[in-house]
């Protein structure tokens, strides 16, 4: 396998973000899985998420088999995995994340609005429970009614619970 790290992209604005790239040592053309986030592109996911890298193959062992897991990160894909099968993994910090400069803004949504019956509050792997948390879009229509929502996002605590919004604070640029 062949390793770019740190490639530069040139962002409009003349923000430099950072991929690394893995793929096959045969030259030629290869189908790419691009990736783009914060969870920091170099970081192993067993010593970067400790916790979940031990829950995640303690209760499914197979993920360690046929890799050394060094290049395995946070919700990407494996080079050790896909890159034997001819594809080249792409991966970009995005801004403020990893090695890419910047700022981001995480916003998160605690409310009784993303709360489903049944729901545990468990998402994938997580032993935290997570009630009330949630993406900004609701794309169903007997989840936001058109009639009551007008088709728009509102923060809507419900009944018995309050609503409130995480801010980060961004200092300035001087």
């Amino acid at each position: 396998m062949r390793i770019d790290g740190d490639l530069p992209i040139i962002m409009d604005d003349g923000v430099v973000l950072r991929a690394d790239v893995y793929r096959p040592v045969k030259e030629g053309k290869h189908p790419v899985i691009l990736t783009y986030g914060p969870y920091a592109k170099g970081l192993p996911f067993e010593f970067g998420y400790k916790d979940q890298w031990e829950n995640m193959t303690g209760n499914f062992p197979e993920i360690k088999a046929g890799t050394t897991n060094k290049y395995q990160c946070w919700e990407v894909v494996d080079p050790e995995k896909w890159v034997p099968e001819g594809y080249a993994i792409v991966r970009v910090d995005s801004r403020g994340a990893g090695r890419s400069p910047g700022y981001r803004i995480a916003l998160t949504l605690q409310v009784k609005d993303f709360e489903r019956p049944g729901d545990t509050g468990h998402l994938g792997t997580e032993e935290r429970p997570m009630r009330g948390s949630g993406p900004f879009t609701h794309t169903n229509p007997m989840d936001r009614p058109a009639e009551i929502f007008g088709n728009m996002h509102t923060v809507f605590g419900g009944a018995n619970k309050g609503s409130y919004l995480l801010l980060p604070i961004i200092p300035s640029k001087a």
